[in-house]
């Protein structure tokens, strides 16, 4: 039967569950061939356009269709969206080359308009950092080098689990940044100005890792021998030598905030954290991570939906509307009933801290990022 293909296609983001596919132009990506159990062809890839990706399935297809699709970079695709357990992924059944006219600039992801607003916060951020070595180094790895700024401003975060377009690095690395900030306000014994250095480069090694022109967040040949982790530690380095007199125990400890970021090995760490601030810099990320999925769950549920299965470990989420109150971002400390007479509480009302906790200490000058000295009650400033 001959497949007739429709020339208006809708957004992936606009599928639901059940809908057909009627030969429209997606741009294919990481296909990989994969038998089944039985030993059946099949092949699993990711379907984009401009706006959103879908993880994708074509049964009974062989390596040579893998190559054809792969080479095709755009393909119109007929097929459907599933239901039940594997909700949201597309089944193909067949695809055909696009017109050899085909304008596919549609597909391909543009700078979101908060892009600027992304910019200015990480501005903000490295405006606050006090240490000059830590603002000498993000200068030497971003600001400073010919073409990095511009590309870890556009670069995608990752392949389709998270800030998965253009802009999306640097999104995920402020609010990662910024969310280590905020820790600092009530945890102790933290190095703001190390966390933040490395929140904000803890992903720049995704500039070699990955594609980020047509066939974004593909891995490069980079990306499937050497890593971000590994590529960012690397970055970090390299600029450092080029910075006079930077403090080897500085550099280590930024290194290591990088190297163990992904929290174990098994889920891609160079090495286990073995500083707080490393463990930190590991949840932050996880949980600007964790959230934008838990976020785009929720805005692509169709209406009456109640749970969608996020897969990669995260299983199954809630995301029906319950008439939560919604509260806005304020220091709930600052709201309660307090008594006028109490110092503390006097300095809560006035919104200023009754103690400073000045910021613990790397000791730059015996190279070690350890301290077995005894430091009175400390923490972030």
């Amino acid at each position: 039967m001959e497949l007739k293909a429709t020339m208006t296609e809708p957004a992936l983001d606009d599928l639901k569950p059940g809908q057909q596919i009627s030969g429209w132009a997606y741009r294919v990506m990481s296909v990989q061939y994969k038998p089944t159990s039985s030993g059946k062809d099949s092949l699993r890839f990711v379907l984009a356009d401009g706006k959103g990706r879908r993880q994708a399935v074509m049964w009974d297809a062989g390596v040579d269709i893998a190559e054809k699709l792969n080479q095709a970079g755009i393909a119109r695709v007929f097929g459907s969206v599933q239901t039940g357990e594997y909700s949201g992924q597309v089944t193909v059944r067949e695809w055909e080359y696009v017109e050899e006219n085909f304008d596919g600039s549609h597909l391909v992801p543009k700078l979101p308009p908060e892009a600027k607003e992304h910019e200015q916060r990480f501005k903000n951020l490295i405006s606050r950092i006090k240490d000059p070595n830590c603002r000498a180094l993000l200068r030497q790895v971003i600001l400073d080098t010919k073409g990095v700024q511009k590309s870890f401003y556009k670069a995608v975060a990752a392949t389709s689990h998270h800030h998965a377009y253009p802009g999306g690095l640097l999104e995920h690395s402020v609010e990662v940044a910024e969310l280590c900030d905020a820790a600092c306000n009530v945890l102790p014994n933290l190095s703001r100005d190390v966390l933040i250095t490395a929140a904000l480069l803890h992903d720049i090694g995704k500039i070699d890792e990955m594609d980020h022109t047509f066939r974004m967040g593909e891995y490069t040949d980079e990306g499937a021998l050497v890593g971000h982790v590994v590529s960012g530690a690397y970055r970090v380095r390299a600029a450092s030598e080029l910075i006079p007199n930077f403090p080897r125990g500085l550099r280590l400890a930024i290194e290591h905030l990088i190297l163990s970021h992904m929290g174990l090995p098994e889920y891609g760490a160079a090495k286990v954290a073995a500083r707080a601030e490393a463990v930190l810099l590991a949840q932050c990320d996880a949980i600007s991570a964790k959230l934008f999925q838990f976020r785009m769950a929720s805005e692509r549920a169709y209406a009456g939906q109640t749970s969608v299965n996020l897969g990669q470990g995260m299983g199954w989420v809630h995301v029906s509307d319950l008439n939560l109150p919604v509260t806005e971002v304020s220091n709930v400390a600052l709201d309660f009933k307090i008594d006028q007479d109490d110092d503390l509480s006097r300095s809560l009302q006035n919104k200023t801290p009754a103690y400073v906790l000045p910021e613990a200490p790397i000791d730059y000058k015996s190279n070690t990022i350890f301290s077995t000295k005894t430091l009175p009650l400390r923490g972030c400033v």
